[in-house]
């Protein structure tokens, strides 16, 4: 008798339906399991098959994946595809045999296919259900399966509609040769429902965000459209704070701006498999006309991981650069990607951060761009001439009690740590229109940083209220007059 009813199964008035149905199925169960090895399996005339075994628990086929020789997979509404076990042991599409099956997706499928278990038996009568396929999704399947073993035999097996569409977590299968209706997990459905564009292998990008040192941006014709360049070494210890933009325009970068960019490109993944780089696909794909040109530059360096036993293991890399021509897709959320040969999706999501890159944005409003654990020296100069300088000691090491010293006589640490602390805060008032002018400067800090580098800040007389502020030789925002905090 049949256990499952597709669709509209009625229940009594106190909603004792489904209650019902499941004492009757647990206890059909029950008497299945018991009389499963006495069962007579249907053996198809059509092709040869494994007669099924009369296992005592829920196991359908109970064999070793590397007896799997050969599989095809159809998915609903698609052209099936097969992969064929090669000399090596690994799989191949059958109409492409240049490149390897990911042994991620062979071995998920090909597990789940040596061990395929149900979690229930609807129906033990083929007449029950053999007219109403449609209603199990079995007339047109989620999934169906054909798989090959060495010694010649061959099964197939059908996966419809979920039992509970609301839980999903069960669905109908019916065993070629097999007159019963069987239930299977969703697990194994999502094992064996595989798209043929997941087969291929996808590289990861070798991309080392400690070791990044330059992300550069080009249009379809190569011009330059943005780029950051790290103003000294990645091993400096203010690293972070010495990136600058020099496309479009040249201006020192904010550091948060900078991180948040450098997590996006140590993020970057490639999606699924195109195909490789022929005129075809290129064309097809809009890159033959790309949007964009990625590159980000690697400098030679080491990393370090720490192991599972807890060791700290340290990789050495050579200079490196990544390139990623990207040509925007229809769909708005997925682009297509052509790196080292071949043609990838990637996400719209996760490239929009440089193929709509604003630099603008990433621009320093700060007038300070030197924190205070990277400061060694502060020179103040006022109308040409040099009326302090600031020197520090012991505050980048991490000593607990750090000197700060002004014009060479010893002042309180603490009243130069809280005045440079205000002084890290003030922004700018805004940006200087296209063909603005300005005076001399009237005002020059000097930053000197424990790495040896050098940041210098100017303000200039711009209108009767405001003043230019000159970072590192360029022009871009105005301050307020009197908008910097004094110093002790």
């Amino acid at each position: 008798m049949l256990k499952a009813e597709r669709k509209h199964r009625p229940q009594d008035g106190n909603g004792r339906g489904k209650r019902g149905r499941q004492i009757a199925a647990a206890a059909l169960v029950c008497l299945a399991a018991l009389a499963f090895s006495l069962v007579m399996l249907r053996q198809s005339s059509q092709e040869e098959t494994t007669a099924l075994p009369a296992f005592t628990d829920s196991t359908l086929f109970r064999n070793t994946p590397d007896e799997i020789c050969r599989v095809t997979v159809r998915l609903a509404g698609q052209e099936p595809w097969s992969m064929q076990r090669s000399g090596d042991g690994q799989f191949q599409l059958e109409d492409e045999k240049d490149w390897t099956v990911d042994p991620l997706i062979s071995d998920r499928i090909t597990d789940a296919l040596s061990h395929l278990e149900y979690t229930d038996i609807f129906s033990e009568d083929e007449s029950e259900y053999r007219d109403r396929l449609q209603e199990f999704g079995l007339e047109d399947p989620q999934v169906t399966v054909t798989w090959s073993l060495e010694n010649g035999l061959s099964h197939m097996m059908r996966i419809g509609d979920a039992v509970e569409p609301e839980e999903a977590d069960c669905c109908f299968m019916l065993i070629e040769g097999d007159g019963r209706l069987y239930g299977v997990d969703n697990g194994t459905l999502q094992d064996l429902r595989k798209d043929r564009s997941l087969l291929h292998a996808v590289p990861a990008l070798p991309l080392r965000k400690a070791l990044i040192d330059r992300i550069a941006v080009r249009n379809g014709s190569g011009a330059m459209t943005a780029c950051w360049e790290l103003g000294g070494n990645i091993t400096d210890q203010d690293a972070g704070d010495s990136w600058r933009i020099i496309a479009p325009f040249v201006y020192a970068a904010d550091e948060e701006g900078m991180r948040n960019l450098l997590n996006s490109a140590g993020n970057l993944t490639l999606g699924t498999y195109v195909g490789q780089a022929t005129e075809e696909n290129l064309t097809a794909c809009g890159l033959n006309a790309p949007d964009a040109v990625l590159e980000i530059h690697m400098a030679a360096g080491s990393t370090g991981t720490v192991t599972e036993a807890g060791v700290y293991d340290v990789t050495d890399w050579e200079e490196e650069t990544v390139s990623l021509t990207v040509a925007e897709g229809d769909n708005g959320m997925t682009d297509y990607v052509l790196y080292d040969g071949a043609v990838y999706t990637m996400t719209h999501f996760s490239l929009s951060p440089f193929t709509e890159a604003e630099p603008m944005t990433t621009a320093a409003r700060y007038l300070a761009v030197t924190p205070l654990e990277s400061l060694v020296s502060l020179r103040v100069e006022e109308d040409g001439r040099e009326t302090a300088v600031y020197e520090l000691s012991g505050a980048a090491d991490g000593i607990d009690a750090p000197e700060c010293r002004k014009n060479g006589e010893p002042i309180p640490y603490e009243s130069f740590e809280a005045a440079y602390n205000r002084l890290l805060v003030v922004t700018v008032s805004g940006m200087l229109p296209e063909g603005a002018e300005w005076g001399e400067a009237h005002t020059k800090y000097t930053f000197r940083t424990i790495s040896g580098g050098t940041h210098t800040v100017w303000l200039s007389a711009y209108d009767a209220l405001h003043d230019a502020v000159t970072l590192d030789g360029q022009t871009l925002f105005y301050l307020i007059r009197n908008g910097v905090t004094e110093l002790p």
